[in-house]
């Protein structure tokens, strides 16, 4: 919590799809549980003037929550907890699956973000290389949505996850702990 939070000034609305990992890997060292908490807190700090959907993937991809005003928050906190670690990781269809939820979503000048919580494990899917995942990245910039990462725990492909956001114009973060 900073000053910076509560601005004076109307920021414009996002529309976002959160795009989460619950593949095997990330049953370890609590990566998923901190993934869902960081997802808790940004549901809770989106307002009226957003959107958002919400997709989870391993093996399989599925839109918990189709894209939707983010003041619904029950419905997101509910999508959030029925998750569970499952199988092998299918990050490109996750992250495309996100952007098709953005990319039809888009009104205004809303920003339009995927954002990826993942440990960059990819083994499963068409694409898993870094250099594939980047091109996906890319093409996703180019139809107006970027695509930012956060890499979970201390184990993850950080080039990977390096190389989707910057690709795509997105930011990167590393998230050690759920704050």
């Amino acid at each position: 919590g900073g000053a910076d939070e509560h601005d004076a000034g109307p920021r414009p609305g996002v529309n976002l799809a959160l795009v989460i990992d619950r593949s095997g890997s990330m049953a370890s060292n609590g990566k998923l549980d901190h993934a869902i908490a960081a997802a808790e807190q940004l549901v809770a700090r989106l307002g009226p003037q957003d959107d958002l959907a919400i997709v989870a993937y391993d093996d399989e991809v599925r839109t918990l929550v189709p894209s939707r005003p983010a003041t619904d928050r029950q419905v997101f906190r509910d999508a959030l907890r029925t998750l569970a670690p499952g199988d092998s990781t299918n990050l490109h269809g996750g992250l495309v699956r996100g952007f098709e939820q953005v990319h039809g979503s888009r009104r205004g000048e809303r920003l339009n973000r995927v954002l990826l919580l993942s440990d960059g494990l990819a083994n499963a899917g068409e694409l898993t290389e870094a250099w594939q995942l980047g091109e996906a990245a890319a093409s996703m910039a180019r139809s107006g949505v970027r695509v930012s990462t956060m890499g979970m725990g201390l184990s993850y492909d950080e080039r990977l996850m390096q190389e989707v956001a910057s690709r795509s114009g997105g930011n990167y973060h590393y998230i050690r702990h759920a704050e």
